[in-house]
């Protein structure tokens, strides 16, 4: 019942009803640190946006055709990708096909099409470059092809195409010799630019009398009108807008899209919109108009066939319409049809065409481009993991992140939807993990405190849910639960567990429901623990591995099919010990120390890899490879990383999970695609999320929910991107490196491998996950070593293999 009304509440959205655009707005995601109000932070191309974020980096996302993004390519970019390595930048500003930017030092750099000489320099370069020697700038904006900006003597500057007489490609120069300008603002061929005296001043382009006032062309400012009271100023394509100090807005200029309201008469003149005295920021695209009033909220009118007025529909407003919530900070651009805005809570959206992923929006065929569209997060990724219908992840800057089935409280927002977005669940910073059952999560905090997503009232199940700590459960290393029972292990050792005990699948002899963490014996040597459906496997510290639970179906590996109410050791069929273990339904799956994979239990559906589609009571292994990194058990279906970065998978693929273009079983693992670049992954119960060397995040499979992150509920059958997680700065995916053991006790060494010996001069540097360089060590060559780590602190790192060509790998491990 509830799941048929959230859909039906979608379904409005997506065929165009203004009212659900409230909801989208509240059920949305956040753009992390990095979305804020300043002037000049956010910039808007023809088809690219960009960003600078609170840490002074910059990034763009959409068209790279002309190498406007600056990243390097000329590859479209759904999702934001950082600009350089700078950590410098103080404004921005996106031409049609270019770029430009103002480092906090006052240098001026340029990138993109330069064709018209609109970055003062050729060839087109696709990174940033220098444009100008000196290091003076105040403030630049990018027009069509053509650019200006004010140094900071008050001086104002222009280069670029069509601003003179000859309409020829123009160096920098300046423009008349007044020092007293204080903003300008370049339009499609015109400028609009205010004086420290309040008055404002026109030049260029007067077609639809855009420079405010009947006449021809002007080569140099003219005074529009005599008011020394402008405040602000935006030039659209071949429309004006500005603010002035009483808090009324001005527009004039083309009007047959509504750009300046009324009834669709061109304006000869500035004339005010309304009698409203509330305004404070305006914005002019290429054919409508954003506002900004000092009350937070947002208003839009003009042409709205690409959804850029962010109203949930492709009407034409020739009137201001609202738009829900309060913000804080808006732009477009003349050139382009789409918008970005900042929410009065910091989170960054984007609307309006997204041909070229200008929008954030990963798929350009989605119509989530008529309401704000959330950017999603992007940053290192801590952790993740998979529910039955959900997703969660920690990012490395300690936020915790959810999507998808939210029936039983699991997303941890207290709102009774599923929601196809990822969101940032509440303000806290300092998550360390995050484990998802069926239709539940657990998240752990950096104080080792355990806390629990669901509704606070009734447990597991209800409607809505918030983070409520975990009653009686003092500090953990790690959690795991399947939404039945739960376990835990501390930091000395000890294994915990809670829950539903029908099938002994605690471990303890404590009745049918333990209501509270109860330890399981006196171990104190437990490493990692997996939560199954009904049933428990776990291991220790010397390799060994041990199972509890339901054993229907073989789960438990240990030859039989006897129920077990307390710990059974699983006995590899030789000496050597386990490296990694998962639980799916009705089946386990296992790494071995020699990087074999292993398989036992259920196998209707192909999920133990071994072409036979028997069951198996006793660990049997998977093909004869011996470089498995890690696996994930989803229901009935898994997914495998290999230590030269490939992704496999097999089993049950009627939701397309398996992520290799079909809807076939697979019973022997496949390949999905080409790539080398996987590093982990995680499986639910029909649906696939999986991290890339480069930090993007990638999902497949089932999306009724939402589970992928889309808010289309199409499910897909081959990986789709879902935003950016750049992992350490400046790293790529030439080479691959594996690292065991990845949880240290302390004084214990590290231990790597490559995929190939390393070349000379190859260093594995260590940095912690905000970035902080903690180690270094040269590698003597050779595909395997070790480091000691004796002067580390507890918690998590990343170790970066840095080859002389530039190349990288990383990977992540902790010490406890």
């Amino acid at each position: 019942m509830l799941h048929n009304y959230s859909r039906a509440l979608y379904s409005m959205l997506f065929t165009r009803s203004r009212l659900v655009g409230a909801l989208l707005l509240v059920l949305g995601g956040a753009l992390p640190a990095g979305a804020q109000s300043a002037a000049g932070t956010l910039a808007v191309g023809e088809s690219h946006s960009l960003s600078i974020r609170a840490d002074g980096t910059l990034w763009a996302w959409g068209r790279n055709d002309q190498g406007q993004l600056g990243d390097g390519t000329t590859t479209d970019r759904p999702r934001p990708v950082q600009v350089g390595t700078a950590s410098n930048w103080r404004q921005v500003s996106a031409g049609k096909d270019f770029s430009l930017a103002i480092r906090q030092d006052g240098s001026l750099w340029g990138w993109g099409e330069s064709s018209s000489n609109q970055l003062n320099t050729y060839p087109d370069p696709l990174r940033p470059v220098r444009i100008d020697s000196l290091y003076n700038w105040a403030s630049v904006s990018a027009g069509h092809d053509f650019a200006v900006g004010i140094r900071q003597d008050g001086s104002l500057w222009a280069w670029g195409m069509g601003l003179g007489p000859t309409n020829y490609p123009e160096p920098m120069r300046q423009v008349g010799t007044a020092t007293s300008w204080r903003s300008v603002s370049a339009g499609g061929r015109y400028c609009l630019a205010l004086r420290q005296d309040g008055t404002l001043w026109a030049w260029g382009d007067n077609s639809y009398n855009t420079l405010g006032a009947s006449g021809s062309n002007r080569y140099l400012p003219i005074q529009v009108g005599t008011a020394s009271t402008w405040a602000s100023i935006s030039a659209g394509a071949y429309h004006g807008t500005a603010t002035r100090t009483d808090g009324t807005v001005w527009t004039w200029g083309r009007n047959d899209d509504g750009q300046v309201g009324g009834s669709g008469t061109m304006q000869n003149v500035p004339w005010p919109l309304g009698s409203g005295t509330l305004w404070q920021q305006v914005a002019a695209g290429a054919s409508h108009t954003m506002a900004l009033r000092t009350d937070g909220t947002l208003w839009a009118w003009g042409n709205n066939l690409a959804g850029q007025l962010g109203d949930a529909t492709n009407l034409i407003r020739r009137s201001p319409v609202q738009l829900p919530g309060t913000w804080q900070r808006v732009v477009t651009s003349p050139s382009g049809e789409h918008t970005l805005a900042v929410r009065a809570d910091g989170t960054l959206r984007a609307w309006g065409s997204n041909l070229y992923g200008q929008c954030g929006t990963p798929d350009s065929s989605l119509a989530a481009n008529m309401l704000p569209w959330p950017i999603s997060p992007s940053g290192p990724v801590l952790d993740m993991s998979t529910g039955a219908d959900h997703t969660a992840l920690v990012r490395a800057d300690g936020t915790l992140w959810t999507w998808g089935r939210n029936q039983y409280g699991q997303l941890g927002d207290a709102i009774p939807f599923e929601r196809p977005v990822p969101a940032q669940i509440g303000t806290v910073a300092t998550w360390r993990s995050v484990g998802s059952g069926n239709n539940s999560t657990l998240a752990l905090r950096a104080d080792g405190t355990l806390w629990s997503l669901e509704n606070p009232v009734v447990g597991v199940g209800g409607i809505g849910g918030t983070v409520v700590p975990v009653s009686g459960s003092g500090t953990w290393r790690s959690i795991t639960e399947d939404g039945n029972h739960r376990l835990g292990i501390r930091p000395d050792g000890s294994l915990w567990a809670w829950g539903s005990n029908v099938y002994g699948q605690l471990g303890v002899a404590a009745g049918l429901h333990v209501t509270v963490p109860t330890r399981v014996d006196t171990t104190t040597t437990w490493l990692s623990v997996e939560a199954g459906e009904y049933f428990t496997v776990a291991q220790r510290r010397d390799g060994s591995l041990w199972a509890c639970g339901r054993n229907a179906g073989g789960e438990l590996g240990d030859g039989t099919t006897v129920q077990r109410a307390t710990f059974v050791q699983i006995v590899p069929p030789s000496g050597l010990g386990w490296r990694s273990i998962s639980a799916g339904m009705f089946h386990t799956l296992a790494v071995r120390a020699d990087g074999t994979l292993w398989g036992w239990g259920g196998n209707l559906y192909g999920q133990l890899g071994d072409n036979t589609g028997l069951t198996r009571l006793q660990p049997t292994q998977i093909g004869t490879a011996t470089n498995w990194q890690s696996v994930a058990a989803g229901d009935y279906h898994a997914v495998a990383v290999r230590t030269d970065g490939t992704l496999w998978v097999w089993g049950m693929n009627d939701n397309g999970q398996l992520g290799d273009g079909t809807r076939r079983y697979q019973y022997l693992p496949v390949q999905v695609g080409t790539g080398t670049n996987w590093v982990r992954a995680s499986a639910g119960d029909r649906h696939t999320v999986a991290l890339r060397q480069d930090g993007t995040l990638w999902a497949w499979g089932k999306n009724d929910y939402g589970q992928l992150g889309y808010p289309n509920y199409i499910g897909r059958a081959r990986p789709v991107s879902l935003g950016g997680v750049t992992a350490v700065r400046g790293t790529r995916a030439a080479a691959r490196l594996a690292l065991y053991p990845t949880l240290l006790s302390p004084g214990q060494a590290l231990h790597y491998a490559l995929n190939g010996p390393p070349a000379a001069g190859a260093d594995l540097i260590l940095f912690t996950l905000t970035g902080q360089r903690v180690a270094s060590y040269p590698l003597p060559g050779g595909s395997t070593g070790r480091v000691p780590l004796d002067a580390l602190r507890p918690g998590w790192y990343l170790a970066r293999l840095q080859l002389p060509d530039g190349s990288s790998a990383t990977a992540r491990f902790a010490v406890q």
